[in-house]
């Protein structure tokens, strides 16, 4: 080889070494190229395994972690929360209560743990994931959030303030409770709101302290109330008895004037309402109160009292006996508010002589005879019998009861009404004595019961009354009582005969017994508007009535029996009894009612 030749091969040999160190040479720098591109790339972006409250950001960018983290957690946390307290509810905005998340914090921690990384690192290899979770970063502004719940607090706190009873108001007045929001909890519950993804845990209930007024008891409310009582309490005032004097009637005599003692009446002035306060009302009143979730002042109860009952037979009979007594001879009374029952009777047993009271029974008789309503022709004589107390006519009624010519036969069906309605000792035995008027036989004398209830005193008795005709006062409250039931649609007649008489046949012999015009009796100074449903009788020394009045103020029953021993009962004797008498019942039922109480 020529020197030539070996310094050419030299040169290629030197060629090829430095061609293949250029190629290492190269190879070497584009290995650390890439290497290097894989670094920065890598340190551009939050390192792998890393999590922001939870939130996987690993290999991305900050700006996409950011957008990431907003949408996740900020947007989220960031809503409003719902405060509710006691019964209303408010919504607080994060910019009210100075909330906020700090993404970018919590983004660039997370961005941080990449710093450290050197080349190095990544020259034969990538490091390996990391496990990390960056805490969340987020608070709100205390004392914004103080100031939001003491505007509430504005709203919500009330002092507690203690039960009062207002005596001048007569009125009770329940305390109000103490409440206060506790503003330093609810910070602390609306923080842990704000805190919380969770949509139940974002409703804030609202810490609110409270306290009741102290109970009272039943005894401290007794003892509260005892002088409120004493000062509030008035008395009723009773019904009074008074006098009054009569005046003239134009029925007496010109030629005589009664003496001043016998026109004597009673009046009555029905006194005055009490008032009370109803302490256990009250009471029962200011425990509901109290106990209210609502309380407002309660009025005490103050109620009326009413003046003690002056009844019929303790209060009216006294007055009427008092009267009474001045007649020489015997009296039977009988006196009924058909509203409440209430009666007083005196002499209810005794026997008199039936009179044309025994009337009423034979238009009874008449109007079940003819299932409640009568022909005609005896609706005519029914006319003459009550209007003018007629005999005739009262025996043509009894002979149609009959069956056209027998009185007798109308007799006993009278006595069976009689009978029937527990009438034991009224009968008749024989018609009514017309002068020149048809003659019939009595009927035997009739095995009456014994009635045993009747009263020693009374039985013993004796008004020598008619044979053929005989009442007393008891059986007539029976007839009369059914009558007035009846034409309410009740009572005794209608029970009896349910198939010949009604309610509209009853009022139908009422307005009949209203048609008689005598009323120097029962109705003797009752005023002349004021309708009578009555039947009188008298004999030589018998006087009688019995009825209703339906007075102003309420229907009674009226039953009036004077006897004495003697031929006749003279006019100047008998009716300045009636009228006292009359005056008396009639202003006891139309006293009215009791004034009312004073106003204060």
């Amino acid at each position: 080889m020529t020197d030539q030749d070996f310094s050419k091969h030299q040169n290629r040999s030197r060629q090829v070494i430095l061609a293949a160190v250029a190629v290492i040479a190269l190879a070497v720098a584009a290995f650390f190229g890439w290497r290097y591109s894989v670094y920065q790339t890598y340190r551009a972006r939050i390192r792998p395994g890393v999590r922001i409250a939870g939130v996987d950001v690993g290999g991305l960018t900050p700006d996409e972690a950011t957008t990431l983290v907003n949408e996740k957690i900020a947007a989220p946390l960031e809503a409003p929360v719902t405060l509710s307290y006691l019964d209303q509810e408010a919504t607080l905005s994060a910019e009210e209560a100075g909330f906020r998340v700090d993404v970018a914090a919590m983004v660039q921690a997370a961005a941080d743990l990449s710093a450290g990384l050197t080349f190095g690192d990544f020259l034969f290899g990538t490091p390996p994931p990391l496990d990390e979770d960056i805490p969340l970063q987020a608070g709100l502004d205390q004392a914004r959030v103080s100031a939001f719940l003491d505007e509430l607090a504005a709203e919500v706190d009330q002092p507690l303030r203690e039960h009062a009873l207002d005596a001048e108001a007569l009125r009770f007045v329940p305390g109000q409770e103490e409440r206060r929001l506790d503003t330093t909890g609810g910070v602390e519950r609306i923080r842990a709101a704000f805190l919380s993804p969770d949509p139940v845990r974002r409703t804030v209930v609202l810490p609110v302290q409270t306290r009741r007024p102290p109970s009272l008891s039943v005894s401290e409310l007794e003892a509260l109330l005892e002088p409120i009582a004493a000062r509030v309490s008035i008395p009723p005032q009773p019904v009074r008895v008074l006098t009054t004097t009569l005046t003239s009637d134009p029925r007496w005599p010109d030629w005589w004037t009664p003496p001043e003692a016998s026109r004597v009446a009673y009046t009555f002035d029905p006194g005055r309402m009490g008032r009370e306060l109803d302490v256990e009302a009250s009471i029962a009143r200011i425990q509901t109160a109290i106990a209210s979730d609502a309380p407002s002042p309660v009025s005490l109860v103050i109620t009326d009292v009413t003046p003690p009952h002056f009844g019929l037979e303790d209060g009216l009979k006294p007055l009427l006996l008092d009267i009474s007594n001045e007649f020489p001879g015997v009296t039977s009374l009988y006196v009924a508010d058909l509203s409440s029952r209430e009666a007083l009777s005196y002499n209810l047993h005794v026997v008199y002589s039936g009179m044309s009271l025994l009337k009423a029974g034979i238009l009874v008789t008449a109007y079940r005879t003819w299932d409640g309503d009568p022909p005609d022709d005896i609706r005519s004589n029914i006319a003459y019998m009550i209007s003018e107390s007629n005999n005739a006519a009262s025996n043509l009624v009894l002979m149609g009861i009959g069956g056209g010519e027998d009185a007798i036969a109308g007799i006993k069906a009278v006595n069976q009404t009689f009978a029937d309605l527990g009438m034991i000792r009224t009968f008749m035995r024989q018609p009514y004595y017309v002068e020149g008027g048809a003659k019939w036989p009595a009927l035997p004398p009739l095995d009456l019961p014994e009635d045993e209830d009747v009263p020693a005193a009374e039985a013993a008795i004796d008004t020598h009354p008619d044979a053929m005709m005989q009442t007393r006062l008891a059986d007539l409250v029976i007839l009369w009582t059914a009558l007035y039931d009846g034409c309410q649609g009740r009572g005794l007649l209608l029970e009896t005969y349910p198939d010949s008489l009604d309610a509209g046949a009853c009022c139908e012999m009422l307005d009949w017994l209203k048609t008689n015009p005598v009323r120097t009796v029962i109705g003797a100074s009752v005023p002349p508007e004021v309708p009578i449903a009555h039947k009188h009788g008298w004999v030589g020394a018998t006087r009688s009535d019995v009825g209703i009045v339906f007075s102003p103020g309420g229907d009674y029953l009226f039953g009036l029996f004077i006897w004495q021993d003697s031929d006749w009962i003279d006019w100047d004797v008998c009716f300045p009894l009636f009228r006292r008498l009359s005056a008396t019942v009639y202003n006891y039922f139309t006293m009215g009612p009791p004034a009312p109480t004073p106003a204060d």
